[in-house]
């Protein structure tokens, strides 16, 4: 393994401990102010998909996908089941609000307090959800046109 490719995976790892500390802070005023919260994972991965496929797009040269083509073509053959669970998880979500509200989550709290976790709560799932779901549509559409510009000018976006 040559000396560009271990730097390339460090930082990688640097990267995806980032996001995971990114989306542990997001969560940080639901686990403080949940009583129960069955949404941790389905909302650690929203997080996670987004910032981890919006810096692969914007930063493609640093990122795992310039160590070898065939990670590109694993990342392509993932992306339409992994869009597929992403949009189950938040309709999940969206169906347990509609059926239930907040109140199971937050009804302990005062009305002011449970108001403004529900603001952040519905806003958090939304932009990172839907964030994520885009992006995950996006993503392969960007690793086509990755692997084109690569095979025939021999550089990566």
């Amino acid at each position: 393994m040559d000396n560009r490719t271990k730097r390339i995976l460090l930082l990688e790892v640097m990267w995806t401990l980032s996001a995971l500390i990114f989306a542990c802070i997001i969560l940080v005023p639901v686990y403080f102010y949940a009583e129960i919260y069955p949404f941790y994972i389905s909302n650690l991965i929203f997080v996670f998909a987004f910032v981890t496929y919006t810096r692969m797009m914007f930063f493609v040269n640093s990122s795992v996908l310039t160590i070898h083509v065939s990670i590109k073509l694993f990342f392509l053959a993932t992306a339409v089941p992994f869009t597929f669970m992403l949009i189950d998880k938040f309709n999940a979500f969206q169906i347990y609000l509609d059926n239930n509200g907040t109140t199971p989550f937050f009804g302990y709290l005062h009305d002011d307090q449970q108001m403004s976790m529900e603001l952040y709560l519905r806003n958090e799932m939304l932009l990172f959800g839907v964030g994520a779901i885009v992006t995950s549509i996006i993503f392969p559409f960007f690793l086509v046109l990755s692997i084109w510009k690569f095979r025939n000018r021999g550089r990566h976006i």
